[in-house]
């Protein structure tokens, strides 16, 4: 599924809540707070051609509580309209007093 995501996929859905799963019975609630194109400027191998269009480069950013932390690894991921995705890797990249910070990024 992580394929067919795109920048679009996320977009209407940014101030929604996204659950990730932290083991069987154990979820964190996260808010989407930001989509980004990243560009098409990144470097692609041209040994064959695409049979697929390539999408455009995105990274999209939650908030979470301070408790518990999510480490850097790949989750199973909820949400109610776009449902499940399995194995988003997330990055911590942030705290502030509203929360800790995490960024997936597609290329």
């Amino acid at each position: 599924m992580l394929e067919k995501l795109t920048k679009e996929t996320f977009a209407p859905h940014l101030g929604s809540q996204f659950r990730f799963q932290i083991d069987a019975s154990t979820w964190v609630t996260t808010e989407l707070v930001e989509v980004t194109g990243r560009g098409s400027h990144a470097a692609q191998a041209t040994l064959a051609v695409p049979s697929e269009p390539q999408r455009e480069p995105f990274s999209i950013v939650f908030r979470g509580p301070h408790t518990p932390p999510l480490q850097q690894k790949m989750y199973r991921v909820e949400h109610k309209t776009i449902g499940v995705i399995d194995d988003l890797f997330i990055v911590p990249v942030g705290i502030t007093q509203a929360g800790l910070f995490y960024e997936a990024v597609f290329n």
